[in-house]
């Protein structure tokens, strides 16, 4: 324990009911600081999921007033009433009139006692809605509950369809993926199958030797920079796509670890590899790995886009392609962890994809960089 650390502790040892119950090398102290939510696990069962407690989830606070001093000792009963009561609504669909009437004076009780109502900002107001509830009837959303359930049957029906597709898609690219252990990286997503692993092009690339100082300067330019990401321009031999190797495959005492845990997708280009040139492997490529990393992003995929990589529309009309398939899907995505961090897209050698895309004359992938990547939505940062 640090000395910070151990202050903390020393502290909150004074505020917990029952501190022998602590397994103090469990509770992440180094967050205690920063949020008084995350006290809040001192103060939690020890085998409590911690990951996401809601200080407005009746089971939280319920428990905190139990575990922790600070609230007098005079609730503890209605709390304990209070948790019965919360228990019966949520485990059954009919109440008799007795046993309501019970549910309601346990919530009176607590909103109504004098240690609970001088923090309330609308007292009056939050008695008012339980009457109203009360006097109404509680399960008066069956009906919606119904139409939800109706409406989740025909999305898994349409899922089922779509999952029929797909299987047209595994026949016809039906390859087995490799999980490189050494670099911890596994291109593939059930959703998406995508074309054969381009890391293997790094994972011999020599130790580095110097320029370690480069990982962190470019992992602070990424979070600080308003702009779409990171253009790195060198001559031939300078160590670009070493950077790229060495965050790609880092390790987890490796420097370029911290821009590997945010790094979502990433693609080769090599000059006499045609695949990595084509446009339909590319974008396929990419959909597949954000699909493996952001499950959110997953859900946000329509038909049309997965219908497109068994038409080979994504190599006839690629601009409209990775609209539907990347950056539409990307600006419907929420993250679930509210994590506001970026998340990485490395592409190397782009000089080396030079007629990618050309399906005008003289287009060239700066042209498809420029137009797309502005579009990109602010929390995706690429590295080139």
């Amino acid at each position: 324990w640090c000395i910070t650390c151990g202050l903390w502790r020393q502290a909150l040892l004074r505020f917990h009911t029952n501190p022998w119950e602590l397994v103090w090398h469990k509770l992440q102290s180094w967050e205690w600081p920063k949020h008084y939510m995350n006290l809040v696990e001192i103060f939690m069962l020890q085998y409590w999921d911690k990951a996401n407690m809601n200080a407005g989830d009746l089971s939280v606070a319920l428990t905190v007033w139990q575990k922790c001093s600070e609230f007098p000792p005079t609730l503890l009963p209605l709390a304990d009433k209070l948790r019965t009561s919360r228990n019966k609504l949520a485990h059954t669909q009919s109440l008799d009139n007795n046993a309501k009437q019970n549910v309601f004076n346990d919530i009176k009780q607590v909103i109504r006692n004098a240690e609970v109502v001088k923090y309330l900002e609308n007292p009056l107001e939050i008695q008012n809605s339980i009457t109203d509830l009360e006097n109404g009837d509680l399960f008066q959303f069956e009906n919606k509950l119904d139409e939800i359930l109706k409406r989740t049957e025909e999305e898994n029906e349409r899922i089922t369809t779509i999952d029929s597709k797909l299987n047209i898609v595994r026949e016809d690219q039906a390859k087995s993926f490799i999980i490189l252990s050494e670099i911890k990286w596994i291109e593939y997503s059930p959703l998406v199958p995508t074309s054969s692993l381009l890391v293997k092009y790094f994972k011999h690339h020599k130790p580095l030797v110097g320029r370690e100082w480069m990982f962190q300067f470019l992992d602070e330019q990424l979070k600080n920079t308003q702009k779409n990401g990171i253009l790195l321009e060198a001559d031939m031999g300078y160590g670009k796509s070493a950077i790229a190797a060495h965050i790609i495959c880092a390790n987890e005492d490796d420097k370029g670890m911290e821009m590997r845990k945010r790094l979502i997708a990433f693609h080769v280009c090599k000059f006499d590899v045609k695949k990595t040139h084509q446009a339909g492997v590319f974008i396929q490529r990419l959909v597949s790995m954000i699909s493996n990393n952001i499950p959110e992003f997953t859900e946000t995929i329509n038909e049309e886009c997965l219908l497109s990589f068994i038409t080979g529309q994504c190599d006839s009309d690629p601009f409209g392609c990775i609209d539907e398939c990347i950056i539409f899907p990307l600006k419907r995505t929420n993250i679930s962890d509210g994590s506001e961090e970026y998340r990485l897209i490395i592409i190397d050698a782009l000089d080396e994809c030079y007629e990618t895309f050309m399906y005008e004359k003289g287009s060239k992938i700066f042209d498809f960089m420029e137009r797309r990547a502005h579009m990109l939505p602010s929390w995706i940062k690429l590295l080139v």
